[in-house]
């Protein structure tokens, strides 16, 4: 029975993250793309198997509330910071995923947890700009590091550096 409940739970959560893609609203195989990354790095960089755990899954369901949204769209896509309110709150009324939400919701006084959401920010932006915008690897983890450092810590671009360097030699 509990093999059959996890199931159950893990191809709930999977076909959760795919509904953003499924209405055209992310590009497909983002949401797992973005997961396989940070978990990646979340590796590189000394996290807990069970913060991992919470990083896959906000990483897998972080452009869910977008299906919600009807609000007007800034350049062509939802804003933002519209989408992890919405994504957050839904996720932190699951009590299995609240977590999940805590690091969607990126405003968190938990170093453990802003660790966590910073990683999901990279993931997801390294995945737009070679996914979406077509940059090459290389450039990108450029772009990303050259980036001012309240943006990104470049303790966490070497780590997703190796993390794509890791997901090549696999591969």
């Amino acid at each position: 029975r509990l093999d059959s409940a996890t199931l159950s739970y893990v191809q709930t959560i999977e076909s959760l993250a795919m509904a953003p893609e499924f209405g055209g609203l992310v590009v497909p195989g983002h949401a797992y793309r973005v997961a396989s990354l940070a978990v990646t790095m979340g590796r590189h960089l000394g996290m807990s198997q069970h913060d991992v755990d919470d990083l896959e899954k906000a990483a897998l369901l972080h452009h869910l509330g977008q299906v919600t949204l009807e609000a007007p769209e800034v350049a062509g896509r939802p804003d933002p910071i519209d989408v992890s309110v919405v994504t957050s709150a839904m996720l932190r009324d699951i009590r299995p995923l609240a977590a999940a939400g805590d690091i969607v919701a990126g405003d968190l006084d938990d170093p453990k947890r802003k660790l966590a959401s910073s990683v999901l920010r990279m993931a997801s932006r390294f995945d737009d700009l070679t996914s979406v915008e077509g940059t090459p690897a290389e450039d990108a983890i450029e772009v990303l590091r050259s980036a001012p450092g309240y943006m990104y810590d470049a303790r966490l671009v070497d780590a997703l550096e190796r993390a794509i360097k890791s997901h090549s030699v696999s591969a």
